[in-house]
């Protein structure tokens, strides 16, 4: 068994001492534990997740840095797959981006989001940040939007599946997002109040995982 450690992000003393992050992520890293995570939120004071994750990667040398959840909708893609690659040569290829939709409307508010909170357009999002990793060219422009990725085919991709609590999440390959939005939206369909958990899948390295996000 693996286990991940959180990093206290939406504590509402976080900011009293102004180290308390650093100390947390060295101490996660110095520790038992195989990842250290945290999540996004917009219409709160947590830290901007970009800029923590390049602080992260500084401050730790072992442990999987996994965001739990990135939330695509709130981004552009190619700003998101630009800054989630850096991230990965910055941590030295350690980054596991997990995505989701979200929970909160006020979040896309903040955002400025014209996107819908849906798991469908999470794939789409998330298909569009992959062809970017993978060299793709959309803005016609001499070089592609860079760096690439230190991981071959870029980080590897969770899914949160649950909206209300918490849930299941599994390592998707490129091909699986699809089985995974279907996965969701079947169960949605059944139970509307109840996520699902996501198809079984292997990561690039051939690895099964499965992570419980809350």
């Amino acid at each position: 068994m693996r286990l991940g450690m959180t990093l206290p992000v939406m504590e509402p003393d976080l900011w009293e001492q102004p180290d308390t992050l650093e100390r947390w992520a060295r101490a996660i890293d110095a520790g038992p534990y195989a990842s250290l995570c945290f999540g996004e939120r917009m219409a709160f004071d947590n830290p901007e997740t970009m800029t923590l994750l390049g602080a992260v990667s500084a401050w730790t040398t072992r442990v999987r840095l996994v965001t739990t959840v990135v939330v695509p909708q709130l981004h552009r893609p190619l700003p998101l797959a630009k800054a989630l690659a850096t991230a990965d040569r910055l941590s030295h290829g350690r980054l596991t981006a997990g995505l989701g939709i979200g929970g909160r409307v006020e979040d896309y508010r903040a955002a400025q989001s014209d996107y819908d909170q849906t798991y469908g357009e999470l794939a789409r999002l998330a298909t569009a940040l992959q062809d970017v990793w993978r060299g793709a060219n959309p803005t016609g422009a001499a070089r592609p939007v860079g760096p690439s990725p230190l991981q071959d085919g870029g980080p590897p991709l969770l899914v949160g599946v649950a909206e209300s609590r918490a849930g299941d999440a599994a390592v998707l390959a490129p091909a699986d997002l699809g089985q995974a939005v279907e996965a969701v939206e079947q169960a949605r369909a059944v139970d509307p109040g109840r996520g699902a958990a996501a198809p079984a899948a292997r990561d690039s390295r051939g690895v099964a995982h499965r992570y419980h996000l809350s």
